[in-house]
């Protein structure tokens, strides 16, 4: 039992394979054959070929490719490959991370195109780093120990490369109540609001320096320009910050080539879309740089007229700004809040970390900075040790083309379209495969994809060309005589105006014919075919431009309807339908009669073809007449019928013909090797008779224009004696008449023996003394028997009585004898001969 369950098994998943693969072959054909030109079907699917030629027999059509190995020229097949080309392949180095640089694919629908990309990591690499500090009072300490620690900072910065580049911003709140406070921000005898003591007015977001690799610059920013603010609430506003930092890209100074990192210390969260509502900031944010220098400040500003008018970005603006840019965003928080556990308020590093999340950002790129910020140096390291070992390709969307990116040597720790933790100066090798979806819906230039690695700041470029069109697209072929001196082009006709049709034959008429009952095509005696030049294409014996025409109607013979369209075609106009006859080949006559079944061409001599044998009046002497028709010659005088040849000439061909006669008449015609004989006397002049055999068997025999013989036999006169039965009912008569006259006699003889017999023995008793004694030799036939066991009666046995005669006995049981012994004799001859016939 198990081991039937498992045939079982292995049965039932053959079968499920089977019928899933031909579904799958089913699926193709099917998809294939409704494409109707070239670039419909190589764009149907990778199994879809074009077949471009036209015979009489094979049309334009997309099929399966294994149908057209088979019944298309290979030289008309339509089948796009993929190709593969770098167009830019440096090699990996210091200033090049990514190689190849540019790859060039040719791509038809459903076709995947698959090549390897190496990217290295590299200490020498350009850095651009950008400070971004909340510089509202509460995280006084941690500014006073930035500055403190500027030299180590720029020191940091350069051990980790040797390309470096430091900018520095800051931010406090958007400047609108209740985001800051509606009062003036210094009192009357000079004194300030905020328990800090600072009176700088509120800002969005200042950018204080661009970015600089000089060391001096950065220390003096950060001794000179970090002036404290104050804002009326906790959240404080740098999303704007970040978005200006990173949209302003020329201002703040950031370089293409290198590897950009911003850190955003705060220890407070942030606004985002919805919460600049509270300070009646409606508008959304637009995606745009508005910063503008500020004389006063001497730096340039995210000014009120925008911070004031836009509303904060929202997460997806930031997260998509970061994915373009490439920025790799370090979310610093300050040792104040991380430690705070009061119920009812937020711990910032979870809701940095959400933030993170949100942005498709790292976690780990969010650092908890210790007290008064003094593990800043480390953070900066590891921060960047993390973001360059993190190499993830930007995978744009793009309509109708679909790419995945895989390490396949070289990664530890591999991320969908990445890897991470990825060493210094270690290569990683990625497979991306392109496949195209889809065509593009109308035709255009190459599709450019960039593939990008923001972090590095490096890309790799694929031009995709769309295979949705054909090779035979671009060589039309004009004037084409396939297609009525129109355009061929991948073996389909493309008319100009006016033409339409599959072979552009057709012009003017938009629609099927009216025919009987004023119904298109007659009703069900056509159908409209509006791809055939709109014409009706009848059924059965109609015919006509609108089927309104039965052929039925029209006389017929034995060869058909108008004896076939040799002889003449039924015709009709209007109502009437009747047959109009053809011109014989030969005599170039009419057919003639009503089913134009009188053929002229009888009156052709065919050795001159000449009508009657006259050229000049032959036609003339031609006449069809009877039923059945049939078509002869009158002959002049001095000519014989039925080709009005002379008489002289028939003549001399009856007499070189008579000896061929004289042979097929007594032998097989296949004997006469150097006869030409023919089964009828049509166009033959009868010559004479030939007789033979002893009695008066004879054939009249005709010779034709071209000396060949037809025998016709004649009534046969000599006696055909008796037949078969005849003969067998004469024996069996002849066999029991015998019969009959030999019981007769034997019956006679019979008789007479008995009548002398019968006198004998009368004579004999006339004869005899019967003198009244006891003959001696006399017994009495009476006996007396006595019963022992009854005394009183006695049985007495009674005489016989008759007497017959020995010889008499003798002679009637010899007439039996012999009368039995003829009869079987006749019996026996007459089966005899019955069994040997």
């Amino acid at each position: 039992m198990d081991r039937w369950r498992q045939h079982r098994t292995v049965i039932l998943q053959t079968v499920w394979f089977v019928g899933l693969l031909m579904m799958k072959v089913g699926w193709t054909a099917s998809m294939c054959s409704t494409a109707q030109n070239c670039a419909t079907c190589v764009s149907s699917g990778i199994n879809c070929v074009w077949c471009s030629q036209r015979t009489a027999n094979i049309t334009p059509s997309c099929m399966d490719r294994s149908v057209a190995n088979v019944s298309c020229n290979l030289s008309y097949v339509e089948d796009p490959q993929v190709f593969v080309a770098n167009l830019a392949e440096e090699n990996l180095s210091e200033s090049v991370l990514i190689s190849p640089q540019s790859v060039y694919l040719n791509l038809r629908t459903g076709q995947q195109a698959v090549f390897n990309v190496s990217v290295k990591t590299s200490r020498t690499y350009p850095l651009d780093f950008y400070f971004m500090m909340d510089l509202t009072g509460s995280l006084k300490y941690d500014v006073e120990q930035v500055q403190a620690s500027g030299t180590d900072i720029a020191n940091v910065l350069k051990n980790i490369s040797q390309n470096y580049k430091v900018g520095f911003g800051s931010f406090v709140a958007k400047p609108v109540p209740p985001f800051v406070v509606a009062i003036p921000y210094r009192q009357p005898d000079g004194t300030c609001y905020n328990k800090e003591g600072s009176c700088i007015e509120p800002y969005a977001y200042r950018h204080i320096l661009q970015m600089t690799n000089v060391t001096e610059t950065f220390l003096n920013i950060l001794n000179t320009k970090l002036n404290l603010s104050s804002a009326a609430e906790n959240p404080q506003s740098g999303t704007d910050a970040l978005a200006q930092a990173i949209l302003c890209k020329n201002i703040v100074g950031w370089r293409d080539e290198a590897f950009r990192m911003l850190m955003l210390i705060s220890d407070n969260a942030v606004h985002f879309a919805g919460d600049g509502k509270a300070g009646g900031v409606v508008v959304p944010f637009d995606g745009k740089c508005h910063l503008e220098w500020n004389n006063a400040t001497g730096t340039y500003d995210y000014l009120p007229k925008y911070s004031a008018l836009y509303d904060f970005p929202s997460v997806a603006q930031l997260k998509s700004l970061i994915a373009d840019t490439g920025v790799s965003v370090i979310f610093g928080i300050a040792g104040a809040n991380t430690n705070n556990t009061t119920p009812g308020t937020f711990f910032f590093p979870d809701v940095y970390k959400a933030i993170a999340k949100v942005m498709d950002i790292p976690e780990s790129s969010v650092a908890i900075l210790s007290k008064n910020s003094t593990n800043i140096l480390q953070v900066i390291n590891d921060q960047y040790l993390k973001a360059i070992g993190l190499i993830k390709f930007s995978v744009p969307a793009v309509n109708g083309v679909n790419i995945t990116v895989q390490p396949i040597m070289g990664c530890n720790s591999s991320l969908p379209s990445g890897c991470n933790d990825v060493s210094l100066e270690k290569e990683v090798v990625f497979r991306v495969t392109v496949g195209l979806t889809h065509c593009p819906s109308t035709p255009q230039n190459n599709i450019v994809v960039p593939l990008r690695i923001p972090a590095l700041a490096q890309q790799i470029t694929i031009e995709i060309n769309p295979n949705c069109q054909c090779a035979c697209e671009s060589k039309p072929a004009a004037n084409s005589l396939l297609c009525n001196n129109q355009t061929l082009v991948c073996g389909l006709c493309h008319c100009e105006a006016g033409r339409y049709g599959e072979l552009c034959q057709c012009r003017g008429a938009t629609a099927c014919p009216v025919g009987l009952q004023g119904l298109t095509c007659s009703g069900s005696a056509g159908i409209c075919k509006p791809d055939n030049c709109y014409k009706c294409q009848c059924l059965g014996s109609y015919f006509g431009d609108a089927c309104e025409c039965d052929r039925l109607k029209c006389l017929t013979s034995s060869s058909g309807i108008c004896s076939g369209e040799s002889n003449g075609l039924c015709s009709c106009s209007g109502s009437n339908v009747a047959c109009s006859c053809k011109r014989a080949p030969l005599s170039n006559i009419t057919y003639m009669g009503s089913a134009c079944n009188c053929d002229p061409d009888d009156c052709v001599n065919r050795e001159t073809n000449a009508t009657c044998s006259d050229p000049a009046i032959g036609s003339t002497l031609c006449h069809c007449t009877g039923s059945p028709c049939s078509c002869s010659c009158s002959c002049p005088a001095n000519t014989v019928p039925p080709l009005c040849e002379p008489q002289a000439l028939v003549n001399s061909r009856c007499v070189a013909a008579k000896q061929c006669a004289e042979c097929g008449s007594t032998k097989a015609l296949s004997e006469c090797t150097e006869c030409v004989f023919i089964n009828s006397d049509s166009q033959a002049y009868k010559c004479g008779v030939i007789v033979s055999g002893t009695c008066t068997d004879s054939h009249t025999y005709y010779v034709d224009t071209q000396k060949r013989v037809y025998l016709k036999r004649n009534t046969v006169t000599c006696d055909p004696g008796p037949g078969p039965i005849i003969i067998v009912f004469s024996v069996l008569g002849a066999i029991i008449a015998l019969g009959l006259i030999f019981l007769i006699i034997a019956k006679i003889i019979l008789i007479c023996l008995d009548q002398v017999e019968y006198k004998k023995f009368t004579s004999q008793l006339e004869g005899a003394d019967w003198a009244p004694r006891n003959n001696p030799l006399y017994m009495s036939p009476e006996q007396n028997y006595t019963n022992v066991l009854y005394r009183k009666r006695s049985y007495r046995g009674s005489k016989r009585q008759g007497y017959y005669s020995p010889t008499l006995l003798s002679l009637k049981e010899g007439s039996k004898f012999f009368s039995s012994l003829w009869l079987c004799s006749g019996c026996g001859l007459l089966s005899g001969f019955l069994c040997s016939s």
